[in-house]
């Protein structure tokens, strides 16, 4: 039982070390690079932060230390270099390794996010602007469809794209409402 608690202790030693050892590695890189040192939410763990939100975590292990680029919210996967030893020159080279790669991938992941929002906003703005217009129609949770069914109208669904632009399909309509569809529509082009 002795043995265990020695153990134990030991560990939480050597933990205490190596946070203070990786405390130390991220307080030089951080002077270098200037991003600021966040504290860890636990484990072996300390992150980098730039001011437009990118993080890099260090995370020891074994003696190696990891770097690893996360990616922005919404996105997944991550970059990563884990070095042999956990020295500051090493994980500094590491980390000037991966920040080019893993800022354009962490850019790019922040582009498409603005993009899927704005292209949400458009199909939600399309959306409010068509269901009026179709008695009986009913907007679905993403707003990528207005659908009916409907006697006198026929039944449909129409799909809105992120760039506003739709596609119509309709069944059981009558001849005369068709007719009228398509005179709008080709008068419109006129």
């Amino acid at each position: 039982m002795n043995g265990d608690r020695a153990a134990v202790a030991l560990a939480r030693t050597r933990e205490v070390e190596l946070m203070d050892e990786l405390a130390q590695i991220a307080a030089n890189v951080s002077a270098q690079i200037g991003w600021e040192v966040q504290p860890s939410d636990g484990g072996p763990t300390v992150h980098l932060t730039d001011p437009d939100g990118r993080t890099l975590v260090l995370w020891a292990s074994e003696g190696r230390v990891t770097v690893i680029g996360r990616r922005a919210p919404g996105t997944v996967g991550s970059e990563h270099i884990t070095t042999a030893a956990a020295e500051a020159s090493r994980v500094l080279a590491a980390v000037r390794r991966i920040l080019p790669g893993y800022v354009a991938d962490y850019n790019a992941g922040v582009q498409g996010l603005a993009s899927r929002v704005t292209g949400m906003a458009t199909r939600l703005e399309t959306a409010d602007r068509l269901r009026p217009l179709v008695p009986g129609a009913a907007v679905t949770p993403d707003h990528l469809y207005v659908r009916w069914a409907d006697e006198g109208i026929g039944r449909g669904r129409i799909t809105i794209g992120d760039d506003g632009m739709v596609r119509l399909e309709v069944a059981g309509l009558p001849a005369e409402t068709c007719a009228a569809m398509l005179d709008a529509m080709i008068g419109a082009t006129r």
